[in-house]
């Protein structure tokens, strides 16, 4: 996606039609690299802060608007501080600090932080980022239509948006207004059980919800903006409507959107497909619709699960078997999508590997990160750039015998690989004067020494050019330990897998002892010199004993997990 020509850390959501909205055009500020459409109009406040000589950025949002403020400082090189309540999910505060902010918790609803959050604004003097009612944030919003006058022929007949406080409806009412859209309606979506806009519309005053009762948290502003009350109640109803939706329907909007188009969306982002996909009144007989599909950051597999239960018990129990579909593709995506989009940031930003590596890895990387892939996909990408570390957790996800074969000799490719790998010897830039590269090359050429970790960033620091044999053991015992951690309990896999690693170790050593000389590719380092290279045997032909002594040995050697 191109910049956006706001902020400077929002990108041009792309245009798509879906046949789970009936082919209607969705415009995809999910994939936005902060998870959710905030990223445009908190980055453009973020902007206007640095550009005001703002010295740190502090937000109370554990929401969206809380990652968008934490990437935002960080593209813009400002120190960002999150206030956040005791009720903030721990996988909130983690991808917060992993995007270099400062996390408080202070309080146990959002109001008690947001108090809290402005004390710090003073204390540092830095500035405040208020989830949605701010002018710079509206300005930012207003770029999703900035952007559709570029990509649609023509104006929508209308665009359909969820609304919580009312940062992003603004935004987009302005943006309409200021495109010239005069027969365009705008129609704001809301989930019963957090619909602060449509009762106060109703009652033509404020209204102040008691509670967000709504599955739909992040709808959850007690009571809207009243500059966004007070702009919808003026606009006539050729201009703008407001329609409520319960959680059920919101819910199943969104699983028909998981289940064709593998994209997953929070409840919120439900209201507005729900528009669509019940076929609303509001809609009733007008083909360009937009649906702003705004966001899916902070879901997670288990509230999926949450959720179904919850699906369940109002009105909608056929979702469950669905839902839970979809928490296994999530699940998918965080044990092996990401693990497989950290190495291909290795491996593009790693100069010694061949360029024709590298520019396979930029373009698959992309589409790595547009949508949840299936784990067919998956697994021949990890083949194609022979990442077999990732083979193994994808054969243990799997039940067929052929796909278990599969992860056995997933063990022999990881260590002794029989084709060229980006990190052999022969694809590699320059010299490398290294005895084990030939044999090891993921474990001795790669820049990281962790292999299946989801959140710390890429490690840029290459290891020495000599590879040591103490270098292999600390690096085989770390694959192992985060194995052992990442494959299913018992798993047969492991068993064999560290058999086999225990051998390798004790060839590697022999070889050093006898002043081991460059291996053949194929060839088991420690035979001895001028002899006829022996070939690794098939895990599954080798003596118990052997096997057992390999095991006793990597124990020994490796001394259990580095720290």
């Amino acid at each position: 996606m191109r910049l956006s020509t706001r902020s400077a850390a929002a990108r041009c959501g792309p245009l798509q039609e879906m046949q789970a909205l009936r082919l209607r055009t969705s415009k995809l500020d999910l994939l936005q690299p902060s998870g959710s459409f905030k990223l445009r109009g908190i980055g453009e406040t973020v902007r206007e802060a640095k550009q005001n000589g703002a010295s740190c950025i502090v937000s109370s949002s554990g929401g969206n608007a809380g990652l968008a403020a934490a990437y935002a400082a960080r593209a813009c090189g400002l120190p960002c501080t999150v206030v956040l309540p005791t009720s903030t999910p721990a996988l909130i505060r983690d991808r917060l600090a992993g995007y270099g902010a400062e996390v408080l918790v202070h309080g146990s609803v959002w109001d008690e932080a947001d108090q809290h959050a402005r004390k710090v604004v003073e204390e540092q003097r830095g500035a405040y980022v208020h989830p949605f009612d701010q002018e710079s944030t509206w300005r930012g919003h207003a770029s999703i239509v900035e952007e559709l006058q570029s990509q649609l022929s023509a104006p929508p007949d209308a665009i359909v948006t969820c609304v919580g406080g009312g940062g992003l409806l603004m935004g987009i009412l302005r943006g309409v207004e200021a495109a010239g859209w005069s027969k365009t309606r705008v129609l704001a979506c809301e989930t019963h059980g957090a619909s602060c806009l449509a009762q106060s519309l109703q009652k033509g005053e404020l209204v102040t919800l008691p509670a967000i009762t709504s599955v739909a948290k992040s709808l959850g502003a007690l009571r809207p903006s009243e500059a966004v009350f007070e702009r919808c109640r003026q606009l006539p109803s050729s201009l703008f409507a407001s329609e409520v939706f319960s959680d059920a329907q919101a819910l199943a909007a969104c699983l028909r959107l998981a289940d064709e188009h593998r994209l997953v969306v929070e409840p919120a982002c439900g209201a507005a497909l729900a528009a669509v996909t019940e076929s609303c009144e509001s809609l009733r007989g007008m083909q360009k619709i937009v649906v702003e599909i705004c966001g899916g950051a902070v879901v997670n597999s288990a509230q999926l699960s949450e959720w179904a239960d919850q699906a369940a018990q109002r009105g909608l129990p056929a979702s469950k078997d669905l839902l839970d579909q979809v928490a296994a593709r999530l699940d998918t995506a965080a044990r092996i999508q990401l693990p497989l989009q950290r190495e291909m940031d290795l491996l593009i930003l790693d100069r010694r590997v061949s360029e024709r590596w590298r520019t396979a890895a930029r373009q698959k990387r992309q589409s790595l990160d547009e949508s949840v892939w299936k784990l067919q996909d998956l697994y021949q990408l990890a083949v194609d750039f022979s990442f077999y570390h990732l083979v193994l957790l994808i054969a243990d996800l799997s039940s067929t015998i052929q796909e278990r074969e599969e992860g056995f000799s997933a063990w022999l490719q990881t260590f002794l690989p029989s084709q060229a790998t980006p990190y052999s010897i022969g694809e590699l830039q320059g010299t490398l004067q290294a005895t084990a590269h030939g044999l090891f090359p993921l474990l001795m050429v790669r820049r990281s020494a962790n292999f299946l970790l989801q959140t710390s960033e890429p490690c840029l620091q290459p290891p020495a050019d000599l590879a040591k044999p103490e270098d292999f053991q600390v690096r085989v015992v770390r694959l192992l330990a985060e194995l052992s951690e990442a494959l299913k309990a018992g798993s047969p896999l492991l068993e064999i897998g560290c058999h086999l690693a225990g051998v390798l170790q004790l060839r590697l050593a022999e070889g050093a002892e006898a002043g081991s000389r460059q291996p053949q590719h194929g060839e088991v380092l420690g035979a001895s010199a001028g002899a006829e290279p022996k070939a690794l045997p098939d895990a599954h032909g080798w003596p118990p004993e052997t096997l057992r002594c390999g095991a006793e040995q990597l124990a020994h050697l490796g001394g259990g997990p580095p720290t």
